[in-house]
Order: structure tokens, then C-alpha cells, then sequence
């Protein structure tokens, strides 16, 4: 089954060429359309189409349309000087000023026909007409098309005479492609078209003298104004596309007639052996020329001079993928650092941890033997501060007692009751205030006088009072 397809609509038939994947040329048909083709109303001609490509195996196919140049609109624009990027807004705007239908969703193409930095634009602007497209875009609807592009019949024929002769790219000549009564004149300056023109005369040149005279006519006009257009003294040669015998008077006639030299690329002299030609009769491939200089174009995946479904458009800003996916990366690297590091720390922790717990393992014994000796000297501790050094009362007692001839001991006790240190003191003072003064040097931070009684003691004169007083010895305070 045919992968791809290359399609033109043309008066009263249409040609369509049947491709491979790789687009090489596998079934040319030529398609009669009914009387009421012309009548663009008229869906008979599409209705013809549709069955014979349906009828062909034709479906859901890449696809190629042409359109002649009476489908479109031309336009020769003059712009002032700007970047290149910025002439499709340039384009579009001043094309939208010249057609008077021409909106939004108008598809548009372009080709610059100079390239010289700094200098204004010229511009060869087109625009295809609405009732074309609907046609192409019912047709590609109605079979599951995939409508890849739609490109200028003529352009596509300027492609076809550059490749067959490569000679030409260096001059300022004019095609000729006769349609029965329907002639399109294509001028080629440098290897890109300059102007197009269609005229529809009332019958074949090749018929009719008449018809002839008034293609010179027509052809005479259209050399003057692509001389004056490019500001070149001559236009030649002049092209023709058909069988030499066919074209040889009329080939004669032209020269003739201008002056001008006159070539014509006889495709029929091609062998089957080339690819591109061997899948169509000799007798049609006159009329399939542009078919075949599409088909080349896109199998060498060249630009078409217009393509009004991939239209010259502005330059995509610079993309910032590849930023984004540099900085998506470096932060991928650092959460991974990150992640390596946490892994390495923990891990280093863990070991830590683990060294530590064998380590206070093998030290529970050390720490449970330190315990009791603790306890012991908590113990030990204890002890010593309750204990009394009784020797160093007993200084303490005669360093605080009163002199002698004050007061005087008959009897002294000392002891440990419940817990409590005591001194107990029987004595003989000359006065009260003798003993006042004793209890008085009795009492200090460590010592305090909890009990006494006194009387008198008339027994001796010396000593009139007679004491009794309990020392109470506090314990000492933690250093």
C-alpha cells in the first residue's frame, strides 16, 4: 500500500502521484473530474477524487498538495529594511492590507527575493484562496489525509527545470507551462521565481494560430515586465516543458517572434531506469512536471518555495531546556551529595554508638564495684561528721570557761544520747553574772547551753552560786 501521496487539482482533471515510504514514485493517475468542476460550489469534483483515490487503496497517507497558480493570491511587496526574523510580522501585516479577504487564519507564505544586509525587502507574498483549501482539506478529511504540505504549482516546476538544468541558476529566464488554453509564465532569477503570471487564452496554442499569436502577445508583456521588475536588460532563454516534436514550432514561433532563445525540457527522453520517471508514462509526464519536482524536493527534504501549511515563521526564541536541565541536574547532585553524606554520617554515628555501648558495657562491673565503694565512703563520710573529738571539747571548754577566781567545775559529763552530743556541767560561780557570763561564752555555732538551774550555795563564801548547765554540741556542718 502506498505510504504517501502528492496530489494537484486542475481544470477538468486532477493527477496524483501514488509514493513509497520513501517517497519514490509508485502509480501515477490522472483523474477526469466532471463538467461541473469548474463551479467551485460544486462537490462533484471532489466527490471524483475521493473515489478513485479511495478506489487506488488511498488512506491515511502523508500528503502533498499543489495548487495552480489561479488558487492563489500574489502579491509583490516592497519593505523597508529589517532583520530577517522579524519579516514574517512585516509580511502578514502589509499582505493583510493588500487582500481585501484576507483575516486571522489566513495561511500566508513568502519568499525574499534579494538577501542584501541593510537594504530594503523585496518581498513575493501569496496567499491561497478560501475555496481552495476548503477543497484540499474536504478531500484529506474525507479519505483520513494527513495534509503535510500545500505548495505553489509553479514553484514546484521552477524546482523540477533548476534540477534538470543546473545551468540556469546563474540567469534571468521565463518558464512556460501550457495547460491547453490555461498558460502559466514563471521567471527565474538566480534559481528563485520573481514573478508569476496566468493567462487563460480561448484555446491550445499548439491548435490554434491564433491562440499562438496571442501567447507571443501575452509572452512579450510578461519579458518586459520581469526586465523591468529585475532591471536586466534581456530575459532568456525561454523554457518550455514537453515532448521536443511537440513543442518544436511552437519553440520556433517564440524565437522568432522575441528573439529570444528558446530550450525545451523534453521529459519524455527520460529512461524508465530513472526512479523518479519509470512509474509514468511518457505521454503525461508533461503535465505531471511539478507533481515530480514536489515529490523530489520533500524526498530530499528541501524547503519548498512556499508551503502554505509550514509557513516561514519567526525564529523560536532560544530554548532553556538545556539550562533547566543543567540546573535540574546540579541540584540532583547536591541533594545526592547530601544524601551520601548523611548516609556516611549516620553510619559513622552508628559505629560510634555501637563502640560506645560495648565500652559502657564492659564497664557495668568497674561501676557497680565504684558504687560500694562509694556507699562505704558515704557511709564513712557520714560517720565522721557525727563524730565528736571529744579532747578538742575539752580545749574548747577550757578555753571558754571563766578564770578561776569566777567559777570553778565539781563535776563533769559528757555523752551521746539519741543522737545528741552533750557536756553536762556541775560548778560554783562567785555571782550571777558570773554565770550569765559563762553561758554567754558557752554558746557559738557549734555549742549551744540547753539547760541550767543555779542556787545559792552558802556553804562557801568565795562561791556564792551554784550551777548546773547542759552544753549541747551541734553537728558539723558538710565542708
Amino acid at each position: 500500500m502506498s505510504r504517501n501521496l502528492a496530489l494537484e487539482i486542475d481544470g477538468p482533471e486532477a493527477r496524483a502521484l501514488l509514493l513509497t515510504a520513501a517517497w519514490q514514485v509508485d502509480k501515477a493517475l490522472t483523474i477526469p473530474l466532471p463538467a461541473a468542476a469548474g463551479d467551485e460550489t460544486d462537490d462533484a469534483a471532489r466527490q471524483a477524487v475521493v473515489e478513485c483515490l479511495s478506489a487506488a487503496g488511498i488512506s491515511r497517507a502523508e500528503t502533498i498538495a499543489l495548487f495552480a497558480r489561479a488558487d492563489v493570491e500574489l502579491r509583490l511587496l516592497n519593505l523597508p529594511p529589517a532583520p530577517e526574523s522579524e519579516l514574517p510580522g512585516l509580511v502578514g501585516f502589509q499582505i493583510a492590507q493588500e487582500l481585501p479577504n484576507f483575516d486571522a487564519d489566513t495561511p500566508f507564505d513568502y519568499l525574499p527575493l534579494n538577501d542584501a544586509p541593510g537594504q530594503p525587502w523585496r518581498i513575493l507574498a501569496a496567499a491561497p484562496k478560501a475555496e481552495a483549501m476548503r477543497r484540499v482539506r474536504s478531500i484529506c478529511r474525507d479519505l483520513k489525509l494527513s495534509l503535510n504540505r500545500v505548495v505553489l504549482r509553479p514553484a514546484a516546476a521552477v524546482s523540477l527545470v533548476m534540477r534538470e538544468k543546473p545551468e540556469l541558476a546563474d540567469k534571468c529566464c521565463l518558464l512556460i507551462e501550457a495547460f491547453g488554453p490555461q498558460i502559466e509564465f514563471a521567471a527565474i532569477t538566480r534559481g528563485r521565481i520573481s514573478l508569476l503570471r496566468n493567462v487563460i487564452l480561448h484555446a491550445a496554442p499548439a491548435d490554434d494560430p491564433q491562440a499562438a499569436e496571442d501567447l507571443i502577445a501575452q509572452l512579450r508583456r510578461t519579458l518586459v515586465a520581469v526586465a523591468d521588475q529585475e532591471r536586466v536588460e534581456t530575459v532568456e532563454p525561454v523554457v518550455l516543458i514537453g515532448a521536443k516534436r511537440d513543442r518544436d514550432a511552437l519553440e520556433k514561433r517564440i524565437g522568432s517572434a522575441t528573439g529570444s532563445p528558446v530550450m525545451t525540457i523534453d521529459l519524455q527522453s527520460k529512461t524508465a531506469s530513472e526512479r523518479a520517471w519509470h512509474a509514468v508514462p511518457p505521454p503525461d509526464r508533461e503535465r505531471f512536471a511539478a507533481l515530480l519536482g514536489a515529490v523530489a524536493e520533500e524526498a530530499e527534504e528541501l524547503r519548498p518555495a512556499f508551503d502554505f501549511i509550514n509557513p516561514r515563521r519567526p525564529p523560536e526564541p532560544p530554548s532553556r531546556r538545556n539550562t533547566y536541565v543543567l540546573a535540574g541536574l546540579a541540584a540532583a547532585a547536591v541533594i545526592l551529595a547530601l544524601v551520601v553524606f548523611n548516609w556516611l554520617q549516620t553510619g559513622r554515628l552508628k559505629a560510634e554508638l555501637s563502640d560506645l555501648k560495648n565500652k559502657a558495657a564492659a564497664m557495668d562491673k568497674e561501676i557497680r564495684a565504684a558504687d560500694k565503694t562509694v556507699t562505704a565512703a558515704s557511709e564513712v563520710e557520714s560517720w565522721l561528721q557525727d563524730e565528736v573529738v571529744w579532747l578538742d571539747e575539752l580545749r574548747w571548754l577550757s578555753e571558754q570557761f571563766l578564770p578561776a577566781e569566777d567559777a570553778m567545775l565539781t563535776k563533769l559529763s559528757a555523752g551521746s544520747t539519741g543522737g545528741r552530743r552533750e557536756l553536762w556541767l556541775d560548778g560554783l560561780a562567785s555571782s550571777e553574772d558570773a554565770v550569765a557570763a559563762l553561758d554567754r561564752g558557752l554558746n557559738d555555732d557549734s555549742h549551744r547551753v540547753a539547760g541550767k538551774t543555779k542556787s545559792a550555795n552558802p556553804s562557801d563564801g568565795r562561791y556564792r552560786i551554784q550551777f548546773r548547765s547542759s552544753v549541747r554540741i551541734e553537728p558539723r556542718k558538710p565542708q
